[in-house]
């Protein structure tokens, strides 16, 4: 009882410094660490303070990470970090941390998109992602100064002109938001993201709209149904403001996930599609609701036909291409529900033609692309198309164009074709771009063969790599593997190795991220390897002088430019980030991880490091409740 008095007593000092570092600061008191009702043990009122006390170190830290954010130089990391330490920060600290959510608006305010040349399909803006994330915290925390920036995005952002949209752009920078804090609320709250899809309509009907309502048929059909009829009363009111309205909502009836765009091009078969990279696998709208499917279809054929000439519009030819994608895309069906509706439109069709202004000349196929046959599979025509590619590699006159002509051959074929992709590059003289596009397939063919856990093959594969940062990322995703497989002594050795080749590299964003994803690997095993690991992602962190992006996937470590190459083939991988490292740390060694993490010369991605390790702690069950058995030992030191 004397030692339990004793540390009593030197928890109550530490409570009284730590009020004077932080004054004014309320502790936080979460219900699952109030005492509960009777008589307590000393141990666990020991505990309990011990608790308050961290939670109060924990906001503290906070606040001088959010205070520090002033002088960062990177606007949208700043304005995130506000918001996000706002959030975290509210329950102790609302005054606090309501002057940082609004100080993260203002820091939004000031991130410039880069200057670089607008896609003609789809376009992100760093702003409008910047203050996406300040007004999802505001939604939740302030919905008085949600509904104030909102309307400010409104009165400040006109409808942006045709030609300066994108094919699958959203209407507004405003929709954009409200779309995507529909989507990133659906999980939870599907109510409330019905409700911002269709507060999103008032900017008209944006690309990001079928996605909501994909999201939400999966969670409540009759949130989805309700919320497309707001967009069929929205087309009823407004009229048609452009044809690629009534395309997004045909392929959410119809074509889950995959969208055909109105045409702007001068080939009357040209087609604009977006394909979702995972399709939903959900029963088509139509079939579950004809009667919607119906309605739509009659609205649409009468939107057409009452759809301005184009000859009364300023760009005739465009308007005209528009009608006809959409009434070519409809009038089938639509002349099942409505064939006196669909007789009108063939007629407006042929009428439409002259207008359209298409190129009589045949379409011009795009470089090292063939016609496809006839019941041809993917695979054979891609092995038809590299066949091609080779013998116009065989035909070309200079050393140049014939090296990169073949490096295009041998990108062309298909992952499990990675020994014709490696007898292709032989025949490049270059050595460097030989080497290059070699490994490169090599790093495909053995991320390929992880995921299809052929592991054997997989290895055997990355020791042909001759690229260090290739085959040290391979070997990391082969070790998740391997730890999910319940094999960690073997994923320890791919680690190592993993570590012996980053000390051969000179450091850039690609080795500081191989080296996250060994943090992240060895704290779901070994807390002790996981420190080592860290502290040498720490010294690889301070050496390189680029930026870093904080993505989860395995970088991609591609040394070549100007050649057409498969870039999803990282997709699905994780664990390579910042976020991921820190959060592979339990919280009973918070201060050990924020002394490493310390060690960061950068003031940035310190601050975003540190504002991660508090988040972990704050979210994650406290030490005292945390069963022993979920976190790996921390070896003592010899």
């Amino acid at each position: 009882m004397e030692v339990i008095r004793k540390k009593l007593m030197m928890a109550a000092v530490a409570m009284i410094l730590l009020s004077m570092i932080a004054p004014g600061l309320q502790v936080l008191c979460f219900a699952q660490d109030k005492p509960k009702a009777g008589k307590s043990s000393p141990e666990a009122e020991l505990q309990s303070s011990l608790r308050e006390q961290q939670l109060v170190r924990v906001v503290s830290v906070l606040r001088t990470v959010a205070d520090g954010t002033r002088e960062w130089k990177n606007p949208a990391a700043a304005s995130k970090t506000q918001a996000q330490i706002a959030d975290l920060i509210w329950d102790a600290d609302p005054a606090s941390a309501r002057g940082y959510l609004i100080k993260a608006w203002d820091t939004a305010g000031r991130v410039e998109d880069p200057n670089q040349q607008r896609s003609r399909y789809r376009n992100g803006s760093v702003q409008t992602d910047a203050r996406r994330e300040v007004i999802l915290v505001a939604r939740k925390r302030a919905p008085d100064l949600s509904r104030k920036w909102l309307d400010q995005m409104a009165q400040t952002e006109s409808d942006r002109r045709n030609n300066e949209r994108g094919t699958f752009d959203d209407r507004t920078s405003r929709s954009s938001v409200l779309l995507q804090l529909a989507i990133q609320s659906c999980e939870t709250n599907p109510g409330e993201a019905a409700a911002l899809a269709v507060e999103s309509l008032t900017d008209g009907i944006s690309f990001g709209f079928q996605e909501v309502l994909l999201k939400l048929q999966e969670k409540d059909p009759n949130l989805s149904r309700q919320v497309f009829r707001a967009a069929l009363a929205r087309l009823q009111t407004a009229g048609l403001l452009d044809p690629n309205e009534l395309l997004i909502l045909n392929a959410y009836l119809y074509t889950p996930g995959r969208t055909i765009a109105a045409n702007t091009g001068e080939n009357s078969g040209h087609i604009q599609m977006a394909v979702a990279r995972n399709q939903p696998r959900l029963i088509p709208a139509a079939q579950l609701d004809p009667a919607l499917a119906a309605d739509f279809l009659n609205l649409a054929a009468e939107l057409l036909i009452r759809s301005p000439l184009p000859a009364s519009t300023p760009d005739p030819p465009n308007t005209a291409r528009g009608q006809i994608s959409a009434i070519s895309a409809l009038i089938g069906k639509i002349s099942v529900v409505a064939p006196e509706k669909a007789a009108i439109l063939a007629n407006r069709l042929q009428a439409l033609t002259g207008d359209a202004q298409f190129s009589s000349a045949p379409p011009k196929l795009p470089e090292g692309q063939l016609e496809t046959k006839t019941g041809e599979t993917a695979g054979q025509y891609n092995q038809r198309r590299v066949d091609y590619l080779e013998k116009i590699a065989e035909r070309e006159t200079t050393t140049l164009s014939r090296d990169i002509a073949y490096a295009k051959a041998a990108l062309a074929t298909e992952v499990d074709q990675y020994q014709r992709g490696w007898n292709l590059a032989a025949k490049i003289d270059d050595q460097s771009l030989r080497d290059d596009v070699r490994d490169w397939l090599t790093y495909r063919a053995t991320l390929h063969f992880i995921s299809l856990n052929d592991l054997e093959r997989a290895y055997e594969l990355a020791a042909k790599n001759t690229d260090p940062l290739q085959r040290a990322a391979s070997l990391v995703v082969g070790a998740q593997k391997l730890i999910k497989a319940k094999d960690p002594n073997r994923a320890a050795e791919w680690l190592s190795e993993a570590r012996r080749l980053l000390r051969k590299v000179e450091p850039d964003e690609n080795c500081v991220r191989i080296a996250f994803g060994i943090v992240t690997a060895y704290g779901r095993f070994d807390r002790d390897l996981a420190f080592d690991g860290l502290s040498e992602a720490v010294q690889l962190v301070n050496k390189s002088n680029r930026d870093l992006k904080d993505e989860d996937r395995a970088p991609l470590v591609q040394k070549f430019s100007g050649l057409e190459a498969a870039a999803d083939f990282v997709y699905g991988t994780e664990g390579f980030s910042l976020k991921a490292a820190i959060s592979s740390f339990e919280p009973d060694v918070f201060e050990e991880t924020l002394a490493a993490i310390n060690k960061i010369t950068g003031a940035e991605l310190r601050g975003l490091a540190t504002m991660e390790l508090c988040r972990n702690y704050l979210k994650r069950p406290t030490p005292v409740q945390a069963s022993t058995a979920t976190a790996p030992p921390l070896r003592q030191k010899q």
